[in-house]
């Protein structure tokens, strides 16, 4: 599906396997090389979704994430509950791929999205083979938490900007 040298590996919290993403935003930065590459993806995202994405702050992200079977992301949390995070699958192999959210287990299943607090403990199970499965490829975004104001989302976007740059 993706030519591997313009996917970014996640090395951090996986235990085995391997972890991709392609990102539109990282840390609240735009990847104009990214949504070039991909300019329906980008147009959704500028157009449709809007001001709900939370673009303009640190901890903030909109990627494809690619997990490949045997891959085990370990439980882990997000920073902050100022975000809810959105997963939209688009490759999903049948009841191989699942994601736990607190004391919550679910199967992804392609175009059956879900939203989640990242801040709760969760992590990601691929328990595919090589020969038999296929990667798990997933659109993710971060929104603002609906319960803030315009003036909580500002200060945010003030107190955590994106980075000057991308390590």
């Amino acid at each position: 599906m993706h030519d591997s040298d313009k996917f970014d590996e996640i090395k951090s919290s996986v235990d085995g396997g391997q972890w991709t993403t392609f990102y539109f935003y990282n840390q609240g930065i735009k990847i104009e090389e990214n949504c070039a590459k991909c300019p329906q993806t980008a147009r959704l995202l500028e157009e449709v979704i809007g001001k709900a994405l939370a673009r303009n702050t640190g901890i903030s992200y909109a990627y494809f994430s690619v997990v490949k079977p045997g891959t085990h992301i370990t439980a882990h949390c997000g920073v902050c509950n100022l975000r809810l995070r959105f997963q939209l699958p688009i490759m999903a192999p049948p009841d191989c791929c699942t994601m736990r959210v607190g004391n919550e287990t679910r199967t992804y299943r392609e175009g059956e999205c879900f939203i989640f607090d990242d801040s709760y403990n969760h992590e990601v199970k691929h328990d595919g083979d090589e020969q038999t499965s296929f990667d798990r490829v997933v659109l993710l975004l971060d929104f603002w938490h609906p319960e803030l104001t315009d003036l909580e989302i500002e200060a945010t976007e003030m107190l955590l900007p994106p980075p000057e740059h991308l390590d």
